[in-house]
């Protein structure tokens, strides 16, 4: 894409018959990624014509799979895996060598979306489509296949290192680094595995905003007088990881989420790993399974009304240069956008 990407709007048919295994979806709603955001400043590049989006939800229309069944509300994984080749039968699976990630792809023309800022998006044999409780509203329901499902597997990533040994960890603490929605998400998943969640970000407004959703109140100076069980990136500053290994338990382990641009050199040495018997991970994306645990998780969560609260009220997809202009006033962790006006 080049440095000033332009909008048009466009019109497409409706399939009467689908492919073994393709579902069609009419979106409710869908929300603005800050990776859609750079895309559309500029700064990242994807394939033209596009059409972005893949954080959304909405009903079943027509279904060519046997587990899916039209009129279904429903969420859908970011990517269509082919399910055949090693990094789908051996992991990890968003990793495939045939991968489609919805949003990233060029659009042809006549032919329906792969993006979620649309009407309506057709889903491949190979992506994931998990129902929606009734209590999962759209507002709370569409971040959920981006953002919420990517903090699941940062979540069960952290749960694997610290299994590496044996004995119980008592008073468990854990770091974020990165007050955005992912690090809200972050704080509110901790709390239920019994942390004492800790939120670092040069805001004070977000760190206040996360004591809302179970983090400590603290000052910046208060976060480096602790040693913590987990440190977990979401800010995408890679100087904060050299931090956070230095305030880190022997044993514990580090989750690398949000630096994924090449420019997010750690600056670490090789000792302050291996002297503190830490675990390094990455994640980027998320196994299918995380999107099932990641609507459980919503479902049950005690944060579901602070949640809402940082969405904004839905803008008419027919009004999409008015909702990226709000986003870009990051008044609100989303915008949401009405894909039915």
């Amino acid at each position: 894409m080049d440095s000033s990407p332009t909008l048009a709007m466009g019109t497409f048919p409706l399939p009467s018959t689908l492919l073994e295994g393709q579902v069609l979806v009419q979106l409710e709603g869908a929300t603005l990624c800050n990776s859609d955001l750079h895309t559309l400043a500029g700064r990242r590049q994807e394939p033209t014509p596009a059409v972005l989006g893949h954080e959304g939800c909405g009903k079943v229309v027509l279904s060519a799979r046997g587990s899916v069944a039209v009129g279904q509300r429903v969420t859908f994984s970011v990517t269509d895996v082919c399910g055949g080749c090693d990094r789908c039968t051996e992991g990890p699976q968003q990793k495939c060598r045939n991968l489609l990630k919805y949003g990233h792809v060029r659009h042809s023309p006549d032919s329906v979306p792969l993006g979620c800022y649309s009407t309506h998006i057709l889903l491949g044999q190979g992506t994931a489509v998990v129902p929606l409780p009734p209590q999962l509203d759209t507002v709370l329901a569409t971040p959920v296949n981006c953002a919420l499902a990517t903090m699941v597997a940062a979540r069960k990533c952290a749960r694997q290192g610290l299994g590496r040994y044996s004995g119980e960890r008592l008073d468990k603490k854990v770091l974020i680094f990165g007050g955005g929605l992912l690090g809200l998400y972050g704080c509110s998943l901790f709390k239920e595995d019994g942390f004492k969640v800790f939120l670092s970000d040069k805001s004070d407004v977000r760190r206040e905003q996360a004591v809302q959703f179970g983090a400590e109140r603290v000052t910046e100076e208060d976060i480096k007088k602790n040693e913590y069980d987990a440190v977990i990136e979401v800010c995408g500053v890679g100087s904060v990881v050299s931090l956070g290994l230095s305030l880190l338990k022997p044993g514990g382990v580090v989750v690398l989420v949000g630096c994924v641009t090449p420019d997010t050199k750690l600056d670490i040495t090789g000792d302050q790993v291996i002297r503190k018997c830490a675990t390094l991970m990455g994640v980027h994306n998320y196994e299918q399974e995380d999107l099932t645990e990641a609507v459980q998780f919503l479902t049950r969560t005690p944060y579901q009304e602070q949640f809402r609260s940082i969405i904004s009220e839905p803008v008419p997809l027919s009004k999409f240069e008015d909702a990226l202009q709000l986003a870009r006033g990051m008044k609100f962790h989303r915008v949401l956008l009405d894909t039915t006006a």
